[in-house]
């Protein structure tokens, strides 16, 4: 569910970026900074929920390996 997250900041960050390309001459240059400014928090978020989300997975992955030899099984099976 986190992975959905993170493409929509995604989304966010080019979707601002295409209204600016596209509104760039007739938007005053307060909305231009504005903009651009939530561009770049949406691109921070994204790199950021992608990070946490690796993080995340690994952990996830290193305790699933740690039980399965506290069972006594094997990792290959």
């Amino acid at each position: 569910m986190i992975r959905y997250y993170e493409f929509l900041y995604l989304a966010i960050a080019v979707g601002m970026a295409g209204f600016i390309a596209f509104s760039y001459k007739e938007m005053p240059i307060n909305a231009v900074i504005g903009m651009s400014f939530g561009i770049a928090v949406a691109s921070f978020m994204y790199s950021f929920r992608r990070q946490q989300r690796i993080k995340l997975e690994e952990l996830e992955r290193k305790h699933i390996e740690e039980l399965k030899k506290e069972a006594g099984e094997d990792s290959d099976v």
